[in-house]
């Protein structure tokens, strides 16, 4: 499983995971989202990694505020 945490949608991501917020918007550093894609371990299973270009859309998408866009 993935801890409950559901990226198929702005308001899943926005809901967080069972451990809380998974976006701190406006601080990339500090968002479990980031935390998680960064270190590899999101996606989750067999799923292939993101490219850099989608991290770094992650990353700008969180500093702007994790807007609904």
């Amino acid at each position: 499983g993935n801890g409950g945490l559901h990226l198929t949608t702005y308001e899943k991501v926005m809901e967080g995971g069972n451990s809380g917020a998974v976006i701190e918007p406006g601080d990339h550093a500090n968002s479990y989202l980031w935390q998680r894609v960064d270190n590899g371990s999101m996606p989750p299973e067999n799923n292939p990694d993101l490219s850099t270009e989608q991290v770094n859309l992650i990353k700008q998408w969180i500093n702007e505020g994790a807007q609904d866009n």
